[in-house]
């Protein structure tokens, strides 16, 4: 339990004693269209990959039509990787999100159910 609570808390070294300092993290998701909370999303994504301290990128898979669209607001956050797709099909972007992810673990995450803490 002592472990967990640390886990959760953020205190002692928990996450150094059971992860490999080589491991690097996927998180993919699926975009059809840019909005504040879509940005929000990704912008919590990269503070959860920083405050793990662990490599990480974020793809994201969107429709070719809306790529150009995408791509200005997110230049700013570090590690995200644009992906085009034919088509509107959420499954189909996770899949080709995963076919390009240079990691072995993978983490999906939707910006459309994002929702803020109070």
């Amino acid at each position: 339990m002592k472990d967990a609570l640390e886990a959760l808390l953020g205190t002692g070294n928990y996450l150094d004693s059971i992860i490999p300092a080589d491991i690097t993290i996927s998180f993919i998701c699926y975009l059809e269209d840019m909005s504040r909370e879509a940005i929000r999303s990704v912008k919590s994504i990269q503070e959860i990959g920083e405050e793990l301290g662990l490599r990480y990128e974020i793809i994201i898979a969107t429709p070719e039509a809306s790529a150009a669209r995408i791509r200005p607001p997110l230049n700013k956050i570090e590690c995200v990787t644009i992906v085009p797709i034919e088509g509107r099909a959420s499954g189909k972007g996770k899949r080709v999100g995963t076919q390009k992810s240079r990691s072995k673990y993978l983490v999906f995450f939707d910006p459309a159910t994002h929702t803020r803490c109070p």
